[in-house]
C-alpha cells in the first residue's frame, strides 16, 4: 500500500470514529444546548386543527416569538388577527380591542403546550422533565421528543405533545388530545 492510500484509509477511519462518536453520544442534554445556543427568535408558523366536531380542519398563519427564557407571542395573521402572549405564568390574549389575562395554572392543557414550547427552546430540560415524561429518538440533525404529561391535570387533556427538528431549530410541534383533536405547528425561521 502506498502512503496516499495508508493516508486516505486512516483519513476514513478517523472520519468514521468521529460520526460514530457523534451518534452514540446524542441525548437530550444535547439538543437542549443546541437550543439554548439558538437564543431567542421569530419563525413564521402554519398551524392546522383538525377537531372531531368539525368537517374541516382549521388553519392559521402567523409569526411566534420566543424571548429567552420565558416569554413566547404567538401572533396570528390569518384568518383573522390575534396574539397570545405568554410571560411566566400569565397569558394575554388580544383580540380586536379586547384583551383577556389568564392564569395558565387554571388551564393545564394549555399549560402543557406552553411549558413544552417554552421549556424545549430555553434548553430547560429540568422543567421538561418536571412536566413531561420524554422519549427522544432520531439523531443531531433530525430528532424528535415525545412528550407525555407527568401530571394528571395535564393528561387529562393533552396525550402528547411531539416536538420535530434538527440541530437547534425546532420544525413542527404537533399537540395531540385526549379527546383526539390534533394541532399540528410547522415552523420556519425567518432570516435573521
Amino acid at each position: 500500500m502506498r502512503i496516499n492510500e495508508k493516508l486516505l484509509l486512516g483519513l476514513c477511519f478517523v472520519t468514521f470514529s468521529i460520526l460514530s462518536d457523534a451518534a452514540e453520544s446524542f441525548d437530550l442534554d444535547l439538543i437542549m444546548q443546541q437550543m439554548t445556543k439558538s437564543g431567542g427568535h421569530t419563525v413564521r408558523f402554519v398551524e392546522r386543527r383538525e377537531l372531531d366536531i368539525l368537517d374541516r380542519p382549521l388553519e392559521s398563519k402567523g409569526e411566534l416569538t420566543f424571548i429567552p427564557p420565558s416569554s413566547l407571542e404567538k401572533r396570528v395573521i390569518e384568518p383573522k388577527s390575534e396574539i397570545y402572549f405568554v410571560d411566566r405564568d400569565l397569558l394575554t390574549i388580544v383580540t380586536g380591542d379586547r384583551h383577556k389575562v389568564l392564569q395558565l395554572a387554571n388551564f393545564p392543557g394549555l399549560r402543557a403546550f406552553v411549558e413544552a414550547f417554552r421549556a424545549s427552546l430555553a434548553g430547560d430540560s429540568d422543567t421538561l422533565q418536571r412536566f413531561y415524561k420524554i422519549d427522544l429518538k432520531g439523531s443531531l440533525i433530525d430528532w424528535k421528543l415525545t412528550l407525555t404529561p407527568l401530571q394528571a391535570d395535564m393528561a387529562k387533556y393533552v396525550s402528547f405533545v411531539i416536538i420535530s427538528g434538527a440541530y437547534g431549530q425546532v420544525s413542527e410541534i404537533e399537540t395531540i388530545e385526549r379527546n383526539g383533536d390534533v394541532t399540528l405547528m410547522k415552523l420556519d425561521r425567518q432570516d435573521d
